[in-house]
């Protein structure tokens, strides 16, 4: 289509008054519990499930750099196994032992 511009989307949304909002935050809730984990406790738990020495300082193979922020943007759990080979042993047990909710926060 000659003689069309894109313009950046959130131009177009604004002229629109619409306000896209996407997820930047999570939790993880144990399976079974209805208060959202600690996440500290979730690594301190992977831990004792992979029988890796604890840490206070590193996650358990970064899994809240990656796999933390992929749920924090609202990514699913197929995805991220998907998108992050790396992170798969982390992704099946997260899964496999909680449920998350990711939801936007303003600053």
């Amino acid at each position: 289509m000659v003689g069309l511009r894109k313009e950046p989307f959130h131009l177009v949304a604004s002229r629109r008054e619409e306000v896209i909002r996407m997820p930047n935050c999570f939790t993880l809730t144990r399976k079974g519990e209805n208060e959202p984990s600690e996440l500290a406790e979730v690594d301190n738990q992977m831990r004792l499930h992979f029988g890796a020495p604890p840490d206070d300082v590193h996650w358990f193979k970064s899994w809240y750099d990656i796999t933390g922020l992929a749920l924090a943007c609202g990514i699913g759990w197929d995805k991220i196994r998907e998108t992050c080979p790396g992170q798969k042993e982390v992704v099946d047990w997260l899964e496999a032992n909680y449920t998350t909710n990711a939801w936007y926060q303003s600053k």
